[in-house]
């Protein structure tokens, strides 16, 4: 019985982690969401947390459902994702675009590893979250969203190339 009482403290144990992942990782969530107004100079009720990927509304508060384990029947030692929304209200109309950022975090030995859309890990202590890089991931996010349209239109590249003209 010692193989299997070994087994079974190892599964309480991943059991442990994965809970302790999950929570830490839903407080960062909250306390970024919370933050990310003031470093935008915007309304708190513009940013939201949303689901990381499907449709979604920035109005509604989602709870559980912004993040990747809901509805998971285990919870897994893995990241944790969800989206950070804005509402960018276009100044020129009373219209509004609905922006989203994808984040992935996990707590790897005391340190919040994170990726935010496809940019580069960022690592963050545990013990003292600074979110100052992580906003300015986010807003990055947020303006490549329209530079990389931006850019493609404008660029020289069409001018020259070769190409057929329908008939």
């Amino acid at each position: 019985m010692a193989k299997y009482n070994e087994l079974q403290k190892s599964i309480q144990d991943y059991g442990r982690a994965a809970f302790e992942n999950m929570c830490l990782c839903r407080h960062f969530a909250e306390t970024l969401a919370k933050g990310m107004p003031g470093y935008l100079d915007c309304d708190p009720s513009l940013v939201a947390l949303v689901p990381a990927e499907g449709p979604f509304d920035p109005k509604r508060v989602y709870g559980d459902e912004a993040f990747s384990f809901h509805g998971a029947k285990v919870i897994a030692l893995a990241p944790i994702q969800f989206g950070v929304s804005l509402v960018a209200k276009n100044p020129q109309d009373d219209e509004a675009l609905w922006l989203r950022a994808r984040v992935s975090v996990e707590v790897v030995g005391g340190m919040f590893v994170t990726f935010i859309g496809f940019q580069r890990k960022l690592e963050i202590p545990t013990d003292e979250v600074n979110f100052e890089k992580v906003y300015e991931r986010i807003y990055k996010e947020y303006l490549d969203t329209f530079k990389k349209e931006v850019d493609e239109y404008r660029s020289d590249r069409l001018k020259t190339g070769i190409g057929f003209v329908a008939g």
